[in-house]
């Protein structure tokens, strides 16, 4: 697997790997959650899930320094995977006349 044809998302955490500052692994687990969130349905969210496993799991190939921080990148991602994405909805606001608001004391 070369670096050129890896999604984003995998070279962020390698870089984040190989830079080893301490917060690496924090930053990588939010970029995880983001990804996955950006799925629009539940199927795509599973398939993005697996497909994430399968690239990490092939990012221990290709550079095989980074295991240890890569395999708890994985970690990450099976217990999201255990924990249903609530998407975030925008709520309408609803305008109610002058005369219907509540009025102080």
């Amino acid at each position: 697997m070369s670096t050129v044809s890896q999604p984003a998302i995998h070279h962020v955490i390698r870089a984040l790997g190989e830079d080893g500052r301490a917060g690496a692994l924090g930053l990588a687990e939010h970029a995880v959650e983001m990804f996955l969130a950006a799925a629009p349905t539940q199927a795509d969210r599973s398939l993005a899930h697996d497909i994430l496993l399968r690239d990490l799991a092939g990012l221990r190939g290709v550079a095989p320094y980074l295991a240890g921080f890569v395999g708890k990148v994985e970690a990450h991602v099976g217990r999201l995977r255990s924990r249903p994405v609530v998407p975030e909805i925008e709520l309408p606001e609803i305008a109610l006349p002058e005369a219907e608001l509540p009025q102080a004391a």
